[in-house]
């Protein structure tokens, strides 16, 4: 295996659970139960998550997708409200995405609306 495929394999799994860390924080933080001190420790864990979100929107995810963000589609989220409302491979993929891997775990139970 190529070291630029393992590269583009190691960023995907590490977006998971960046996004689930995120969402838990989210969760914890609207209940009430997160304290100062964790939510202060998660902040370089979220912007790192965030980070990596936009930098592989921009790279990985359109090649992989074969679609550029449109206008104000910095986070691969965004860009996926998009692709699932369409027709074809596209919207198949994001909504699967959407359903297995980033729904369950948003604190709304729908992250791709």
């Amino acid at each position: 295996m190529s070291y630029a495929l393992a590269w583009c394999l190691l960023c995907i799994y590490a977006m998971w659970p960046l996004y689930v860390f995120t969402m838990a924080m989210l969760r914890a933080h609207a209940a009430g139960t997160v304290t100062h001190f964790a939510w202060v420790l998660a902040i370089p864990i979220v912007l790192a998550a965030v980070a990596l979100d936009v930098i592989l929107n921009y790279t990985l995810f359109a090649l992989l997708l074969w679609d550029f963000p449109k206008s104000g589609e910095y986070t691969f989220s965004s860009r996926l409200e998009r692709l699932v409302r369409g027709n074809g491979w596209r919207a198949k993929v994001s909504r699967w995405v959407a359903a297995s891997l980033l729904d369950p775990y948003d604190p709304s139970g729908r992250h791709i609306k």
